[in-house]
């Protein structure tokens, strides 16, 4: 199935809704969906991608997860840009413009699952099929991603929805699993149940190169070994961009 004339299907489709969820944090997998399942609501961000063979995507979420991400621009922007150069095969002639909430959606689509529930829907569509939405009217593009965000008229934001800074507070004394991670490696099982003491298993890091830190398998920072009284600890470094994580 495709929905423009650069033969983008549902698989890559799929590919690319889990490299918006991986960039908003909204799941662990993603795939193909029958249905769009959108309630009333919930938030439908939409954009211009122009190119060669201009087309819509667009982003399904709860109203809540929308609010937030419309008040974090950048954020928005490097994560649907990421996925619309996977759609498009890493092609720099290819634009992200006119990021605004609408009431259009998809032809094509994938949901994102967050422990076997849908939690948000990424997709395609051509320009033809927007407009035909629209009743025949062009949408406006000529707006860039780095203007500010101006809420669709016929559909005004909720302020009911906004979430504030201090509602983090709630959250202060949940506990998470921090994980310092210094390589990678993967064996034949042959090999792992021939392991001895003394034996040296190779990873995928550089001696001297920054090692991981990772919240709930998730990796948030860079850092450096260190020692204090005896015992391991890990100096920060780096932290992982939002857009990244």
């Amino acid at each position: 199935m495709t929905a423009t004339d650069i033969n983008i299907d549902l698989d890559m489709i799929s590919e690319a809704a889990g490299i918006v969820a991986e960039a908003f944090g909204l799941g662990q997998q993603s795939s193909p969906i029958d249905e769009w399942a959108v309630d009333e609501g919930d938030r439908i961000i939409g954009a211009f991608v122009e190119g060669p063979d201009p087309f819509h995507v667009f982003l399904a979420v709860n109203a809540t997860i929308g609010e937030r991400l419309m008040h974090d621009q950048d954020r928005l922007t490097a994560g649907l840009s990421e996925a619309v150069r996977s759609l498009v095969g890493g092609s720099s002639e290819y634009r992200l413009t006119g990021l605004a909430p609408t009431t259009e959606h998809p032809e094509a689509y994938a949901g994102i699952f967050d422990q076997g529930q849908l939690c948000a829907i990424f997709g395609i569509a051509s320009v033809e099929a927007v407009e035909r939405q629209l009743g025949g009217a062009a949408p406006a593009v000529d707006a860039d991603v780095s203007d500010s965000f101006e809420p669709d008229a016929l559909q005004p934001m909720d302020t009911q929805y906004l979430v504030h800074a201090g509602a983090l507070e709630l959250l202060s004394d949940v506990e998470m699993e921090v994980t310092v991670e210094l390589g990678r490696t993967t064996m034949p099982i042959r090999d792992l149940l021939s392991l001895q003491p003394g034996m040296v298993v190779e990873i995928d890091r550089a001696a001297g190169a920054p090692i991981d830190v990772l919240v709930n398998g998730r990796r948030i920072a860079s850092g450096e070994v260190v020692v204090i009284d005896e015992e391991f600890g890990v100096r920060i470094t780096e932290i992982v961009a939002v857009g990244e994580r």
